[in-house]
């Protein structure tokens, strides 16, 4: 879809709200940018808002608030990691409402539970970050509210994830995040992923090639992992969140069919697959995502 002017997209909203379409809000723009006045409203219980091409900014209200909290997922993207699109913006004025409306009864159950919120941001090029603020980053401003809250001493707090590109060569020595400053509310786990694009048509465990990624811990995707974290107190610091951990993301595209194919012969069936239970980093899970132009 062409982008909409905010005006536009906040009187289309507005429409939406008063009809009552609040069980799921999707607005995909794949060329240009998508911004929410600081009046505007979405109501909805799971809201996506997504850019391929140019910069997303929210300055008013994402209502995902209910009996259990909702989910919110914003991502931002552009073509090239060098451009100047793909900058996902918070403004002082936004707030993100994923939090529990009831009160939770017992602890069996979702209800009163807090949300889910996603910031993400990415390169279709692969390439990584060349600075920290510009391009395809985070900006998410003092004043900006992201509450996920549980309701209730039986329930649980929500989780708020930031998704971001590394900056850097190699393994990287920083992440796409110009500041997160904004509040959060009510998260039992807040996180920074930060991304590192590998291009493969198979994972094995055979050694790292120009089409091959060893799936060992000796192998380049765990290197650059652990590496990366290694500097993870300076990241830390210079966004200035003591309520917030960092973990390496890895991320494996390929244009064409994906193949894992990890100790599939070993004679020991238990020992056949992809074991990621070591795959801890700086004391932290890492998180993987796969994805295939084919299959």
């Amino acid at each position: 879809a062409l982008a909409p002017t905010a005006a536009d997209f906040d009187a289309l909203n507005s429409k939406l709200n008063a009809a009552g379409f609040t069980q799921s809000r999707e607005f995909r723009v794949r060329q240009g940018d998508l911004s929410q006045g600081d009046q505007g409203l979405i109501q909805a219980r799971t809201i996506v808002l997504s850019v391929d091409n140019g910069n997303l900014s929210v300055a008013g209200t994402l209502d995902a608030s209910g009996v259990s909290g909702g989910s919110i997922e914003l991502y931002a993207a552009q073509a090239n990691a060098q451009g100047d699109q793909g900058r996902l913006s918070l403004a002082a004025s936004a707030r993100l409402l994923a939090q529990a409306t009831q009160l939770a009864s017992g602890a069996a159950g979702s209800i009163g539970d807090g949300g889910r919120v996603l910031l993400g941001t990415s390169n279709a090029d692969d390439l990584a970050a060349p600075r920290a603020n510009g391009g395809a980053s985070i900006s998410a401003s003092a004043g900006a509210l992201i509450d996920v809250s549980a309701n209730g001493a039986l329930a649980q707090g929500g989780t708020v994830v930031l998704r971001a590109p590394r900056v850097g060569d190699g393994a990287g020595s920083d992440v796409a995040i110009e500041k997160f400053n904004s509040t959060v509310k009510g998260s039992r786990a807040t996180s920074i992923e930060a991304v590192k694009v590998y291009r493969a048509a198979t994972i094995s465990e055979n050694a790292d090639s120009a089409t091959n990624l060893d799936a060992s811990l000796n192998g380049r995707m765990a290197n650059e992992a652990r590496e990366y974290l290694r500097g993870q107190a300076a990241v830390v610091a210079r966004l200035g969140r003591t309520d917030t951990q960092l973990s390496s993301g890895i991320e494996v595209r390929s244009s064409g069919d994906l193949t894992v194919s990890v100790n599939e012969t070993s004679f020991d069936r238990q020992n056949r697959g992809w074991d990621l239970n070591s795959w801890r980093f700086g004391g932290e899970a890492g998180t993987l995502s796969l994805r295939a132009g084919g299959n």
